[in-house]
């Protein structure tokens, strides 16, 4: 689905992995880590 999208998979913030016990498990890790902010100026960037 990702590939189809053209959303590269090694960006930060995409987590993919071959379970979906695999993604939850980065997924949660990272949202302990709240990486919103190493993102700002890309999000800045993205018209609304």
């Amino acid at each position: 689905m990702l590939s189809a999208a053209e959303v590269p998979t090694q960006e930060e913030g995409v987590i993919v992995g071959a379970t979906v016990d695999d993604v939850f498990t980065s997924f949660s890790e990272a949202l302990g880590k709240h990486r919103v902010w190493s993102r700002d100026a890309k999000a800045s960037a993205m018209p609304a």
